[in-house]
């Protein structure tokens, strides 16, 4: 089996989720996320060590947080733009998307 892709640049460990950026974001340790979302304090360390939790998990973690369970994917400075396009209709997302695609090439 080959080793994952490193998504996130100088970090330790190599991980696929940014719940330990959304609990420092939050100022909430994995004693509190356990005690809130009702599970072991060992699950939440397992998942601050890079383990992804189940899908159930992923739900109740995204509540907490307030955010989507796909954000627990993306760093949370990343996240404006997530909650920018979240309530806009198709025709403005691809316009967004567009104006982007002229920016970053453009620089």
């Amino acid at each position: 089996m080959s080793k994952p892709t490193e998504i996130h640049k100088g970090k330790t460990p190599v991980r696929f989720h940014y719940i330990v950026e959304w609990a420092e974001r939050r100022l909430v340790t994995p004693p509190g996320i356990a005690k809130a979302i009702g599970v072991e304090r060992q699950t939440v360390y397992r998942w601050f060590a890079g383990q992804i939790p189940s899908e159930k998990h992923l739900v109740s973690l995204a509540e907490f947080f307030h955010i989507e369970p796909n954000d627990l994917f993306r760093d949370p400075d990343d996240n404006w733009l997530s909650r920018l396009l979240r309530d806009k209709p198709a025709e403005e997302r691809q316009r967004i998307e567009e104006a982007i695609k002229i920016i970053l090439q453009a620089s």
